[in-house]
């Protein structure tokens, strides 16, 4: 409670929100994409860890674990599997 209050003393009084955990970017997956962001366990990509998927109709699906290593594809729908 001292910490918190010093902070807010020496910030001139101004109430400070931070995020508890840092925030993780998600990755982007493009809007009428199929979108596939596979995870890794390192830098090198050479063990695959988990999978995520968005499909056309927008649903997820996901195995394993995320993980800071990965990489994302996007294959575009057609208007056939979209059904429009």
């Amino acid at each position: 409670m001292i910490r918190r209050l010093s902070v807010a003393v020496l910030l001139g009084g101004a109430i400070v929100a931070l995020p508890a955990v840092p925030a993780q970017a998600a990755p982007m997956c493009k809007a009428d994409y199929y979108c596939t962001v596979t995870f890794y366990s390192n830098a090198a990509h050479t063990t695959v860890i988990g999978q995520r998927t968005v499909d056309c109709a927008g649903n997820n699906s996901m195995w394993g674990s995320f993980s800071g290593y990965e990489t994302v594809t996007n294959s575009e729908c057609s208007d056939a599997v979209v059904g429009r």
